[in-house]
């Protein structure tokens, strides 16, 4: 069975069970259907991992809006415009997916810089070197605001050489203790911060375990992607458990003791131990993911709105806070109070996302065409790190650090531009001052390139006659 067959068999079996289970059972059917389409518009980008995470994630955040409906019984014939929230972004993945294909292009592979694989251990004392220097530049940022976005943009260094540590450990087949020790203070790191930040460690260890440049998935590569998935379902669920009580507890106790790793493992391993209510997690978290109540509010009152979104994220862009520091904070809660009507807590920080965003700005149909340039600004990134001059598996490594947790449904049109330019830059100057050096220091070459290299060395100019 191929891939795609695979994907048409999962989306309509998804159908008929919501035609037989859901009260929304129509909308049920074509939102799983619409995963089935969008992959089949990728077409060739579609054979690479981060860019199918990032179309499957986009696409649960629509699904998620049907499952919140689905779990208070309500139908969507009392809620039109939630309904038509839901057919707009399904409209707005297939824009996005067709400019991935468009903009992504397999480029002629380029000569590796080596020949061989990696050096799995310099990899991994490459990768602990970064995971303390970015918590050294976290603390920068915490300190200097100004700083936060350029400083941690070169953060992505870090996901790089998790990446090569996760892809050369199956190539190698070995050294999974050690992969395990690395997840595990990337999944330490992210799950005990204010603001959880472990998806895109994890989602990067997805996209390298599915990864297969040549040939076929070994089942051990399933196995692990299928492991990580369900770490993150796990470790959602937790945290939406979770979360209010935690952050109540850093708030409150003695800075000296929050400021501890251990301390924080504590609090929560204790609050684990005494009992997760999963079902009531997962509604939760499932509201948390559904935007489409939201959109369904802003829909009504999108003749009124003045406010151009997406041009201000451009002025975003081109004016960085540290050359303009007077420039306003951004502020995702007032932007979806402003778009929605409705109020929220000083304490809540919620985004509607740039699918809303760009209906406001340009309505539909024209909405899709900025849409259609967001995918395909992905994809030609995705090219341009595919064709660089190095292994594949560090043209794999850029091109998923590059995309991962881009432009997903939440992010508001100002912040995910401003990230993922900065983000992009950060790489650039990493890949050209940084990474070539270090994958020949890290390079085991074949006897064979080691041969050739020194007949060419040792070669005798022919005499001129």
């Amino acid at each position: 069975m191929t891939s795609a067959t695979f994907i048409w068999f999962g989306s309509l079996a998804l159908a008929v069970f919501g035609l037989c289970t859901s009260e929304n059972g129509s909308i049920w059917a074509i939102c799983a259907v619409s995963l089935a389409i969008a992959f089949q518009l990728l077409g060739g980008a579609g054979r690479k991992p981060v860019i199918v995470a990032h179309i499957s994630l986009f696409w649960v955040a629509i699904f998620g809006g049907i499952l919140v409906r689905d779990l208070s019984a309500k139908s969507f014939d009392q809620l039109p415009n939630e309904r038509l929230a839901i057919l707009l972004s399904l409209g707005a993945l297939f824009a996005i997916a067709l400019g991935y294909r468009l903009g992504y292009r397999e480029p002629v592979a380029q000569p590796a810089t080596v020949e061989s694989h990696l050096n799995r251990r310099k990899l991994v004392a490459g990768y602990w070197i970064a995971f303390v220097a970015a918590s050294g530049l976290g603390y920068v940022a915490y300190a200097y605001p100004e700083l936060t976005q350029p400083v941690l943009a070169f953060i992505g260094v870090k996901l790089l050489l998790l990446y090569l540590v996760c892809a050369q450990t199956f190539a190698d087949r070995r050294g999974f203790g050690m992969l395990v020790l690395v997840v595990g203070a990337e999944l330490v790191e992210g799950a005990t911060g204010y603001i959880a930040s472990y998806q895109v460690p994890l989602l990067i260890v997805l996209a390298a375990s599915l990864s297969a440049p040549k040939g076929s998935l070994r089942l051990s590569q399933v196995a692990v992607g299928a492991i990580t998935m369900a770490v993150i379902l796990w470790v959602s669920l937790v945290w939406t458990a979770i979360k209010v009580d935690y952050r109540d507890w850093l708030e409150v106790e003695d800075p000296a003791v929050t400021a501890q790793t251990g301390a924080r493992l504590d609090w929560i391993w204790n609050r684990v131990s005494d009992g997760i209510n999963y079902p009531v997690a997962f509604v939760k978290m499932t509201s948390r993911i559904g935007y489409m109540e939201f959109y369904g509010l802003a829909l009504p009152r999108m003749g009124n709105n003045t406010t151009n979104y997406y041009l201000n994220g451009l002025l975003n862009v081109i004016m960085p806070r540290l050359i303009f520091p007077d420039k306003p904070v951004l502020d995702d809660t007032k932007i979806t109070t402003e778009m929605t009507g409705r109020q929220f807590g000083r304490a809540a920080s919620v985004s509607i996302g740039f699918v809303p965003q760009a209906d406001s700005d340009f309505g539909f149909p024209l909405m899709l065409l900025p849409l259609f340039l967001v995918g395909y600004l992905l994809g030609k990134t995705g090219s341009y790190f595919q064709a660089r001059n190095c292994s594949q598996f560090g043209r794999d490594a850029f091109m998923s650090a590059a995309l991962v947790f881009k432009f997903t449904y939440e992010n508001n049109i100002d912040k995910a531009l401003g990230s993922f330019f900065l983000s992009t830059f950060a790489l650039f100057l990493i890949f050209r001052f940084v990474y070539k050096p270090f994958e020949n220091w890290a390079a085991i070459k074949s006897a064979s390139s080691t041969r050739n290299l020194s007949s060419r060395r040792h070669a005798v100019a022919p005499i001129p006659r």
